[in-house]
């Protein structure tokens, strides 16, 4: 096609328009261009003839440049930019980069009873969030082949979602959004969902031949759900061929609007039963490999210990979704609307927690309880442990004699033995030899179920949970490292051993992490992210918190850093029975008297007499939360141990300069210890 001419009989239109138009003289498609009384020569109809003069319309300019062409930057900055519409289940819209793409189709599968109608209504519901929480603001069309939408459950989705976003708004204390949240009704929100029921496959590919026009006229509709595409072809078109014909028409007709229109369409497909081999199937989605190639993007949901779960071809840790087409990373973090989404979602994301855990460096195992030695089926504590690669050791038939060079790293006051893992891999990492065992003090984190009521909860008892964790797996350490409050604990642990008057086994290193041995003092004016001002403004918020965000934002406000604000909503959980609301995981009124006795508890005694073979550091934050007098460094040297100064730190000194404390522990590790500054 040299002079930019195509016989019109490679046109994908039907055979009947082409003989029309060929019997009248149009024989290419420069003949269809170059006349605009088509219609009316051949004896067509107005669409039939537009369509035929859109496919003749050249997309390649005889100067050679691409007419409508974009480039690969343009596109995936445009799907970056893009709001999306959220599910409310974080690692869906986490896996799908922040939500339901417009622009593309997303098909839903599942057995029947899944829950795939109220996913769609959930949708057509999410979609009006306001622009102010990161919504769409907009409208959706619910297209009803099978008759089982539910307008109890549409108004139940719509009120939830009114609650969680005026939690937001009385969170975030926004006047913005208090307003938008306050204008948004049960009503409004009704009356911005479309519906069509449909009864027949005739019906539907009539209505969807439409669809452009519709949207044009209703440029506010951001979604169409379609719940299913399967049952009217399944139920009335037995012609396998003609179906897939149909279908693979009706996938790029959609997919065409989608992309004009900017609009999400959501797809709701059956499944079907696949025979592998003689007693062997599994359930697949319905309408064959062609329809699948046709969709953007799939998720396929199935029951799992009678909870309903979604599967990811990526996998996450919370849940499995599984996404065929256009794949995306399931470890994209959410957006801001994201992490603040109210998790009312039939798919929960499901977790199982262990007191018990062994993890290797690379990847984490839990272990079975049941497996485990009598002795060890009620730990006194919750703990993990990090292993380096050259690590061969478990708990189970541990001794003393096989265990590995050991660290124990404890957190401190409102923290738990998560906030830790990042440094203790950084430890394997360095040494691959090394294991590092990290713990939930009493009235944190898994901990606090286990050691409610045993009071009273002070560093001494603290310290005496770990010393009985260990002894039960055996294990004595090399290394004690603490932060904060759980610098004190590691140093009682210590004094514990003087007291008993038994001779170590082998020198041991303790590292005192931004704490002093005395009392607590605040840094004067430097009090940024100070752990008493954390715990008095954390008993100041009202339970229970729609998100991690309203803490968040609550804290930020009250001048905390956005890490350490981050930090601290770790410690959030789902309130047992309720669909969303988060409440502590910590035991509070422990964690505050535990504190009291972090702050009043005074071990200059101990540093004056260790036991033989004990060596003691301490790390000062260079932009420590505490009042470092002088006589305090001089003092603790005085008595034979170190105190090193972290460059660029404040107190959350595992957080702020993790590499800086890696390059001041771990080489004292690696040679055994009698390193001063």
């Amino acid at each position: 096609m040299a002079d930019g001419r195509l016989d019109i009989l490679a046109l994908p239109v039907p055979a009947a328009i082409r003989w029309k138009a060929q019997e009248v003289g149009y024989l290419t498609t420069a003949d269809v261009t170059a006349f605009s009384n088509l219609a009316a020569d051949a004896g067509l109809g107005a669409q039939d003839a537009e369509q035929l003069k859109r496919l003749s319309t050249p997309t390649l300019r005889l100067d050679g440049s691409l007419e409508g062409c974009k480039s690969i930057r343009q596109l995936y900055e445009r799907e970056v930019a893009d709001r999306k519409i959220i599910t409310f289940c974080g690692s869906i819209d986490g896996a799908l980069g922040g939500g339901i793409c417009r622009g593309q189709l997303t098909e839903i599968c599942g057995v029947p009873g899944i829950g795939k109608t109220q996913f769609g209504i959930q949708l057509a519901v999410d979609v009006q969030i306001p622009e102010c929480f990161g919504g769409l603001q907009a409208h959706a069309l619910f297209i009803d082949t099978e008759g089982s939408f539910m307008l109890e459950r549409a108004a139940q989705v719509a009120d939830a979602c009114i609650k969680h976003l005026k939690h937001i708004a009385a969170a975030s204390h926004d006047t913005v959004q208090a307003r938008a949240a306050d204008l948004l009704t049960r009503q409004s929100i009704l009356d911005n969902i479309f519906y069509l029921r449909l009864h027949t496959h005739e019906e539907l590919i009539e209505a969807l031949q439409n669809l452009g026009g519709l949207l044009a006229q209703q440029s506010q509709v951001k979604v169409v759900v379609i719940d299913s595409i399967t049952f009217p072809f399944r139920q009335e078109l037995q012609d396998l061929a003609q179906r897939a014909r149909t279908l693979g028409r009706i996938a790029q007709d959609l997919l065409r609007v989608a992309e004009s229109r900017h609009v999400a369409v959501v797809l709701m497909n059956q499944v079907t039963t696949k025979v592998l081999e003689e007693d062997v199937s599994k359930l697949i989605p319905a309408l064959g490999d062609t329809w699948a190639h046709a969709v953007t993007n799939r998720i396929m949901l199935h029951w799992q210990d009678e909870a309903r779960e979604s599967g990811f071809k990526h996998m996450c840790a919370a849940c499995k979704l599984r996404l065929f087409g256009k794949c995306h990373d399931a470890t994209v973090a959410c957006k801001p609307h994201i992490r603040r989404a109210f998790q009312h979602s039939p798919f929960k994301c499901r977790t199982t927690h262990t007191a018990l855990h062994v993890s290797n460096a690379a990847t984490l195992q839990r272990s079975d309880s049941r497996s485990k030695p009598s002795e060890l089926e009620s730990p006194p504590l919750a703990y993990e442990l990090v292993q380096g690669p050259l690590v061969r050791w478990s708990e189970s038939g541990a001794t003393a004699r096989t265990a590995p060079p050991t660290a124990v790293l404890l957190h401190g006051v409102l923290g738990s033995r998560k906030n830790m893992h990042s440094f203790a891999h950084q430890i394997v990492r360095a040494l691959p030899a090394w294991q590092v065992i990290t713990v939930d003090l009493r009235c944190h984190g898994d901990s606090s179920s286990l050691t409610r009521g045993q009071r009273p909860h002070t560093i001494a008892a603290a310290a005496e949970d770990v010393l009985s964790l260990l002894s039960r797996l055996k294990l004595f350490p090399q290394a004690l490292i603490g932060h904060s409050m759980g610098g004190k604990v590691v140093m009682s642990m210590a004094e514990q051993f003087a007291l008993r008057g038994a001779n170590l086994p082998r020198p041991v290193q303790v590292w005192v992490l931004d704490a002093l041995p005395g009392d607590v003092r605040a840094g004067g004016s430097n009090r940024q992210d100070h752990p008493e001002d954390l715990i008095a403004n954390l008993q100041r918020v009202s339970l229970p918190l729609p998100t991690r965000g309203a803490l968040v934002q609550y804290l930020v406000s009250m001048g905390f850093s956005e890490n350490v604000s981050r930090w601290a909503s770790t410690n959030l959980k789902p309130v047992a029975g309720d669909m969303g609301d988060l409440a502590w995981s910590f035991d509070l009124n422990g964690v505050s008297e535990l504190y009291q006795s972090y702050q009043s508890t005074d071990l200059w005694g101990f540093l004056g007499s260790p036991a033989k073979g004990i060596e003691v550091h301490f790390v000062k934050a260079e932009r420590s939360a505490f009042k470092w007098a002088g006589s305090d460094e001089a003092r603790i040297r005085s008595y034979g141990h170190s105190v090193h100064v972290l460059k660029n730190s404040g107190h959350w000194v595992h957080m702020d300069n993790p590499n800086g404390l890696h390059a001041i522990i771990v080489p004292s590790l690696q040679s055994g210890g009698k390193q001063r500054a």
